[in-house]
């Protein structure tokens, strides 16, 4: 696995990581993550969550597919994708315009 996933990127292994039943440890070792590196992405996750959380953000972690729904005044935009990274795109692309 690369070592410089982006955010999004690490914020899915992080969650497939809470969710497989595995340990940190055996997780890291069955998907060869460098344990170092899984502590540091979960520790600035979390640090970022919290200045977003005092910034007035909630963080939302879909489910399953994930969707985008935008409400714009000529309508409703939904984009349905699988990868969470792919919708942050979308985001960032709509931050950056």
């Amino acid at each position: 696995m690369k070592n410089r996933l982006r955010q999004q990127d690490w914020s899915e292994v992080l969650s497939t990581q809470a969710t497989s039943g595995l340990s940190k440890k055996a997780f890291c070792a069955k998907h060869g993550i460098n344990a170092a590196t899984f502590y540091y992405w979960q520790r600035r996750l979390q640090d970022l969550e919290q200045d977003d959380e005092q910034a007035g953000f909630q963080q939302l972690l879909p489910q399953g597919e994930h969707e985008l729904s935008l409400r714009l005044s000529g309508g409703e935009v939904i984009i349905r994708s699988r990868s969470l990274a792919a919708l942050g795109q979308v985001l960032q692309a709509l931050a950056d315009a």
